[in-house]
């Protein structure tokens, strides 16, 4: 929904466990960290068949596909933490007033405003981090771990949700992650 000032855009939504847990999911898939971490377990997998190696023993077929299962086992640890954590995530909102069901955002001169039915809250736009546009949501992260998740399905049309997009870049000036 949009107001009567074009420079105030709204869109309303309504988060579900399922939402929260695919956003923080994505967004931990695309954190610097994870991919430095999984980069790093590579490695230690591949570093650990390397002294197998140097030990004398002869690689056979069984231990090269044990080192290959070893390296992409250790690679997939912090992937699976991050599985945990977006369930874990999901779980907490649903206990959480306010975190699930309806929400509104706005675009406002002071910062983005959010109203739930457990609350209202404006968040000024120096604590607004960065914005992506995902494949089916647009994330705004806010300071720390928290950030905003509204589906693509919540705006009325492609022209609602890039003029909504937009205003969002336009009032941070900078941080648009894709």
């Amino acid at each position: 929904m949009t107001t009567a000032d074009p420079a105030h855009l709204a869109v309303q939504t309504n988060l579900t466990p399922g939402s929260v847990f695919a956003g923080v999911f994505e967004m931990a898939l695309r954190s610097r960290l994870l991919r430095t971490v999984t980069l790093a377990m590579f490695a230690l997998g591949v570093i650990s068949f390397c002294i197998g190696l140097s030990h004398g023993s002869s690689p056979t077929l069984s231990s090269a596909f044990a080192a290959i299962l070893r390296v992409a086992l250790f690679a997939m640890l912090p992937v699976s933490f991050a599985l945990v954590v977006s369930a874990l995530s999901a779980c907490l909102a649903a206990i959480q007033p306010g975190v699930l069901g309806g929400h509104r955002f706005e675009t406002r001169d002071e910062g983005l405003f959010e109203a739930t039915a457990a609350n209202q809250t404006v968040t000024s736009w120096s604590c607004v981090r960065e914005m992506a546009t995902l494949t089916d949501k647009v994330v705004i992260r806010l300071t720390g771990l928290r950030f905003h998740i509204i589906p693509r399905s919540a705006f009325m049309s492609p022209q609602h949700e890039s003029a909504f997009v937009s205003a969002l870049m336009q009032r941070l000036g900078r941080g648009v992650m894709n």
